[in-house]
């Protein structure tokens, strides 16, 4: 049985600040992403816990996101996926398999 999820949202701006105009806008305020707070609000009423780590607000290293999946005990982590981020999400789940072995 699932018990705990971990949703991970890699960052597609290196900069973390959203750009208007050309020039990077630190007055934007981010949330985490809205589809991962539906799927959290589901699991919660199954009694699944979920944590989402999203980098666009908070900046996370590979080895930060393979401590935070021992942390939290995750059962499952999954991600979100977007034709731009592909490469980077496939290269950032094999490292944390190497990390975690798994």
């Amino acid at each position: 049985m699932i018990h705990r999820i971990l949703f991970v949202y890699l960052n597609q701006q290196k900069s973390g600040h959203a750009i208007l105009r050309g020039k990077p806008n630190r007055n934007v305020r981010r949330r985490p992403q809205l589809g991962f707070q539906y799927l959290a609000a589901v699991l919660e009423e199954i009694g699944v816990d979920s944590v989402i780590l999203d980098q666009s607000i908070t900046f996370f290293t590979l080895p930060d996101l393979a401590k935070r999946v021992r942390e939290t005990s995750s059962d499952l982590v999954g991600f979100y996926s977007a034709s731009a981020l592909k490469d980077e999400i496939k290269s950032c789940i094999s490292g944390l398999k190497k990390i975690i072995n798994v």
